[in-house]
């Protein structure tokens, strides 16, 4: 027989809150202090690797970019999901409370 998995709805609530907090910093610091980090060309000198720094630092610039805004989307989706389960939760948990009375957390 399988076993019940149960989660408390105010838990994942509180987690989602989280999320969304740790993807608004991550994404506010990069807004606010990363951004214009672009550095121009001419700060590498006129050694015969400078173009090949430039281009190096310039795409690892892009991908830092790229990475920190799939970071916060991804932060943000789990928050979508962990209000919706925790929501779910809610609804079974009422139901439950009019077809037999009781339920855990019913009331809320």
């Amino acid at each position: 027989m399988a076993k019940e998995i149960r989660a408390d709805p105010d838990a994942l609530i509180e987690l989602a809150a989280v999320s969304l907090e740790a993807a608004d910093r991550v994404g506010r610091a990069y807004r606010d202090d990363f951004r214009h980090l672009p550095i121009a060309d001419t700060a590498f000198g006129d050694l015969p690797t400078a173009a090949d720094a430039y281009r190096t630092a310039d795409g690892l610039l892009a991908f830092a970019h790229d990475a920190i805004a799939g970071l916060a989307a991804v932060l943000e989706g789990d928050a979508d999901r962990l209000l919706r389960t925790a929501f779910a939760y809610r609804a079974a948990d009422r139901a439950a409370d009019v077809r037999v009375g009781g339920s855990r957390g019913a009331g809320l």
